[in-house]
C-alpha cells in the first residue's frame, strides 16, 4: 500500500467525488507498474453484494488497464578518498580522514547509515581483514552539485599490539546496506569501498619496564607490625614508549630469597601515573612498607614492576 485517504461525508445513489493523494515510490522498483485504488478498503460501509467492485486500476482511453513506468533513480554513495598517514605505531592511536559523495540522481531516503573502517594487507576488502571500528552518518545527502552533496570525517582508531606490517585503510560507507542504491551486484552497490592510496606501514615498538639494577634499597631493618621505606628506580629500556599511563609497582617480602615462590608476601602496592618514553626512568623514593605483625626473622624483600601486566611489552 503506498498511502490512504478518508472520505467524509454521505453519498447519495448517483453521487461521486474526485479524491487526490500525494504517494512516495519505494526506492527500489522500477519497470512497469499498475496503481489501484480500492474504496471503503476498510469495509465501513454495507455493499450487501456489491462489494466485489470497490477495486480498479488505472486505465486508458480505451478503458484498458495501462500501466506505469517507473524509472529508478537512487542515490549512488561513494567514499571519494582515504587520507591515511604513512606510518603508524601498534597500540597507539591512527587517525585518517574520507569523504563520501552521493553521485546518484536522487537525495539518500536515509538519514542515517555506518561507515565501517578496515585495515588490509591489499587494496581489497574480504573476510580477513582487520574491522577497526564504525562512524555513524547523521543526516541525509543531497545529489551531487548540490549543497550537502558530502561529507567528510576524520576517524581516529588505536591499532592491536603487536601490529606489524604494510596496510592499506580501507573505508566501506553505509555498510550495513540501509541506504538502497542499485539491485544487488550493480555498479551502484559495488564502489562503496575506497582504500588508501598507498599503504601504512605499521610497526611495534613495545616498551620494556626493568628496575634499574642495584636501585632497590628497603632500610636493612625494621620492627614487626611497624614500616619501613623503600627507594627503587625503574627505566623503559624497551623502543617504544608505555600507551596508558597507568601501571602498578609490588613490594613483596620472601623467606627463601626466591622470587615468586609460594612462601612470598605482597606488602604494599604502589600506582603509577604517566608514561615512560623509550630510554626514559624515574625513581620511587621512600615509599612507606607496611611489615605485618606476624613478620620476623631474616626476610628478603623485592620489588615488581607492571606486577598487573597493564603495560603491553610484546615479548620482553
Amino acid at each position: 500500500m503506498l498511502g490512504e485517504v478518508w472520505h467524509s461525508g454521505a453519498l447519495d445513489p448517483g453521487e461521486s467525488y474526485t479524491q487526490s493523494l500525494a504517494v512516495t515510490i519505494p526506492v527500489h522498483i522500477e519497470g512497469q507498474w499498475y496503481f489501484l485504488v480500492r474504496t471503503d478498503s476498510g469495509n465501513h460501509v454495507f455493499e450487501h453484494v456489491f462489494a466485489g467492485n470497490n477495486v480498479d486500476v488505472r486505465r486508458d482511453e480505451s478503458l484498458q488497464p495501462r500501466p506505469t513506468n517507473i524509472t529508478l533513480t537512487p542515490p549512488d554513495l561513494e567514499v571519494d578518498y582515504v587520507a591515511a598517514p604513512a606510518g603508524a605505531q601498534a597500540g597507539h592511536p591512527l587517525t585518517f580522514t574520507y569523504r563520501v559523495t552521493n553521485y546518484g540522481v536522487a537525495a539518500t531516503p536515509n538519514s542515517s547509515w555506518i561507515d565501517a573502517c578496515y585495515l588490509s594487507a591489499d587494496a581489497t576488502l574480504d573476510a580477513g581483514d582487520l574491522y577497526l571500528g564504525s562512524l555513524t552518518r547523521y543526516g541525509a545527502l543531497n545529489v551531487f552539485g548540490a549543497p550537502n552533496d558530502s561529507y567528510t570525517r576524520t576517524a581516529t582508531f588505536t591499532l592491536p599490539h603487536g601490529l606489524v606490517g604494510n596496510f592499506y585503510v580501507l573505508v566501506k560507507t553505509y555498510s550495513t546496506n540501509v541506504v538502497f542504491e542499485k539491485p544487488a551486484g550493480s555498479a551502484g552497490e559495488s564502489n562503496n569501498v575506497t582504500a588508501s592510496p598507498a599503504p601504512v606501514q605499521v610497526a611495534s615498538n613495545p616498551p620494556d619496564l626493568v628496575i634499574i639494577p642495584g636501585s632497590f634499597e628497603p632500610w636493612p631493618t625494621a620492627q614487626a607490625g611497624s614500616f619501613l621505606r623503600a627507594t627503587w628506580g625503574l627505566v623503559n629500556q624497551g623502543t617504544g614508549a608505555t600507551v596508558g599511563g597507568t601501571w602498578t609497582c609490588k613490594v613483596y617480602a620472601s623467606l627463601d630469597n626466591i622470587k615468586g615462590g609460594s612462601d612470598d608476601r605482597l606488602l604494599a602496592t604502589f600506582v603509577r601515573n604517566g608514561n615512560l618514553a623509550a630510554g626514559d626512568f624515574y625513581y620511587a623514593r621512600d615509599k612507606v612498607v607496611n611489615i605485618p605483625i606476624d613478620l620476623a626473622g631474616t626476610i628478603y624483600l623485592y620489588v615488581r614492576t607492571d606486577a598487573d601486566n597493564q603495560v603491553y611489552e610484546g615479548a620482553n
